[in-house]
């Protein structure tokens, strides 16, 4: 979860909040609006697609990295169930990311830390009523609700405070994630069903199965992805993510 959040999230938002900055200090809402909703595009589809690899993997990942010696079949299944909830929750928090810039670029500090206290507070309630009935997985459970409430408001606030989105950007990135996504889908059940994941033998057969399993997959979205963007909506896609309406 964090590796997916650091490498996609973090590294766009500590690039956006200067550019949103700058756009603050001449109040140009319009393009500040614009910057944030491809932050949101861009983060979303590829969380997304990382969370959907990771919660359909969840279980030959685990057995994968840890199931060697005393670490059993009981402990895959309990790790995996809780792997499938923080990939869940990944989307969420790297969402958290895009759009605390748009406050800190306006020099509001509080408004992030005052949501941020609110979620802790989802957090523990979460884990008081979730915790006793589905035990480590419950753990996992609540770092999702805290970290979709967590988002929920922020973006609430966002829009309260600057204004919608824009849907002219939000359509067409959230359409060519989808067909990312089912086509990520498709390749994980065939694959599966031609080569299942084997739960016995040496270390070496169960990385191979993980890299023909994940590799083609991030191929297939990149490309159906940027074909949607490109062939159905004429956009471009840029490397870091800022998209233009093509002529």
């Amino acid at each position: 979860q964090e590796l997916t959040i650091g490498m996609i999230a973090v590294s766009f938002s500590t690039v956006l909040l200067p550019h949103l900055s700058d756009l603050a200090a001449r109040g140009d809402w319009q393009p500040f609006r614009a910057s944030v909703t491809e932050g949101v595009v861009w983060v979303s589809a590829w969380n997304l697609a990382a969370a959907v690899g990771l919660a359909w993997l969840s279980a030959p990942i685990v057995h994968a990295l840890f199931e060697y010696g005393r670490f059993d079949v009981e402990s895959r299944l309990l790790s995996a169930g809780a792997l499938v909830w923080y990939a869940l929750a990944t989307p969420a928090y790297s969402l958290n990311k895009v759009l605390v810039p748009g406050f800190y670029a306006v020099k509001d500090l509080w408004t992030p830390v005052r949501v941020a206290g609110l979620s802790m507070v989802v957090y523990v309630l979460s884990l008081a009523v979730l915790t006793p009935r589905y035990g480590v997985t419950g753990i996992a459970m609540s770092s999702a609700v805290a970290g979709w409430a967590q988002m929920a408001v922020l973006l609430g606030l966002f829009q309260r405070r600057f204004g919608w989105l824009v849907g002219r950007v939000l359509g067409p990135g959230f359409l060519a994630t989808a067909v990312g996504i089912g086509g990520i889908v498709a390749w994980l059940v065939l694959i599966g069903h031609l080569w299942p994941y084997p739960y016995s033998g040496p270390m070496g057969v169960r990385w191979v199965h993980l890299g023909g399993f994940i590799l083609p997959a991030v191929g297939i979205f990149w490309g159906l992805y940027v074909g949607v963007q490109r062939f159905v909506f004429r956009r471009t896609v840029r490397p870091w993510g800022r998209e233009s309406q093509g002529r």
